[in-house]
This record gives structure tokens, sequence and C-alpha cells, in this order.
């Protein structure tokens, strides 16, 4: 299986990713971007970047949690104008994913129902592959286990919002630790092979990087190889002690895959 590795992080990760043989760093949207400051502000940020060893080549945390994408006060045009700085700004960064996780802004509020916010999603989805690809940048939408949100919890789930948005540039995420939550079947991710773009990893216990604490992947890595994927693979996870966790982790990954 040939997968690129990488981890979420900041750029104060990037000598010690090169160092072990990572392919990638994956940065926060803010951290990165800077879609709330000026110009200046995301032009320093970028030129760090391209000063560092390795490329971000995925970017998660989509939106803040004030933003909200369902419930009964949308700003459409709010949202309308972050998706268009995220994107061009993608971009010039030259970041090919962005992460629709944002388990915050997505979150149904008590008594709103399910059904229309499933609907905001949907229009939301539209807007942003129609942004998303005119700057030839793709989302991930990230399945959240039900401790981290309350809609789009499974990998069918949120297939079948990315099957009913019908836009190339919206794809899926799959996430270990969200879906050994959920306690999905391989199956799940077979059926959307397809749709898959990039993947999240981490331990069901405490979220914490391969090979710090003992959990079997096996079946995940099994569906990978079944899905025939081929794409990248995020540490997304605590990391206690990077120089230690690290190396351990990526010999593992190597293993796995």
């Amino acid at each position: 299986m040939l997968m690129k590795f990488g981890v979420c992080g900041g750029l104060d990760l990037m000598p010690l990713l090169a160092q072990h043989g990572y392919d990638y760093l994956e940065m926060g949207v803010g951290g990165l971007l800077k879609p709330t400051e000026d110009e200046a502000a995301f032009n320093g940020a970028v030129a760090q970047l391209q000063a560092a060893p390795l490329p971000c080549l995925a970017l998660n945390c989509l939106l803040p949690s004030s933003m909200k994408v369902v419930g009964p006060v949308v700003d459409g045009a709010a949202l309308q104008r972050y998706a268009r700085t995220v994107c061009t700004r993608a971009q010039r960064a030259g970041v090919p994913v962005v992460v629709f996780g944002s388990g915050g802004a997505r979150r149904v509020p008590d008594g709103f129902e399910h059904a229309r916010a499933l609907t905001q999603l949907r229009a939301f989805c539209v807007m942003l592959g129609q942004t998303a690809a005119a700057h030839h940048v793709t989302i991930a939408i990230e399945p959240l286990c039900r401790h981290d949100c309350n809609i789009l919890n499974t990998v069918a789930e949120t297939a079948a919002l990315v099957r009913a948005v019908q836009h190339p540039a919206i794809r899926l995420l799959v996430d270990a630790f969200h879906w050994a939550q959920e306690h999905e079947t391989p199956d799940a991710l077979i059926a959307n092979a397809d749709l898959i773009v990039h993947t999240h990893i981490a331990t069901a216990a405490h979220r914490k990087a391969p090979g710090s604490e003992a959990c079997d992947f096996s079946a995940f890595f099994a569906a990978l190889r079944a899905a025939r994927y081929h794409g990248t693979l995020s540490i997304e996870a605590g990391l206690d002690t990077a120089a230690e966790s690290l190396p351990r982790a990526r010999a593992l990954l190597q293993e796995l895959a």
C-alpha cells in the first residue's frame, strides 16, 4: 500500500517529521491560512511553511465553533465569504485538501430538527464545493463520533451526504479513531472507497499516536487495502513526548501499511 504519512500539528514539528521519515505536515486552517486576518499575516505564515523541509498536504479545523452551519441562525453570506478566503489562500499556499470536521460549527442545537440540519449541511457543502473547485481545492468531510458531535457520526451517514451533494470537490475522510468509537465495520469503508481522499489515525482508547498504547489497527488497514486506498494518512492524536512518539508511530505505520 503506497501511502504518505503525516502528522497534525504546527510548524514546530517539522524538524522531527523530516528526521523520522514523514512525508508531510497537516496544519490547522487558522494556523496557516489566517482567514480572519489580513494578507500580511497569511503571507508571513506561508513564508514560514515554504522555508520548512516538508509540505503541508492537508488542513483541518475548517470552521471555528462560532461560525454555525446548522441551527436557527446561519449567516450564509458570512460563510460564503469565509469559504472564499479559505479556498483562495489554500490554493496560494499549495494545500490540496481541507478537512471539514468542525464539530462545534455543525452541532445540531437542542430541539432543532435533524432533517433540517442535514438540509442546511447539504446547502453549505454545495456552496463549499463550488468555491473549492474554483480554486482547485478538495474538501474532505470527516465523520465525528457522537462524543464529539451529534450529526454525521458514521462513514455511511457522511458518505450519504457527500453523494447527495454530487460535487467532485466534496469528498470523504475516514478517521480510525472515530470509526472505532462508532463500532463501524470495514464494509462501510469499502463500500464508499470511491469517495475517500484522506484519512486520520489515533488509538481507540485515549486517542494517542499509534504505538503509544495497545490498539489493534488490523481491521482498519485491511479495509484500506480492500478499498485500494493509496492516499494520505495523518496522525491526529496526543503525542505525549513527540521525540519518542513520532519515530515509534512511523515505524508501526510502515508495518501496518
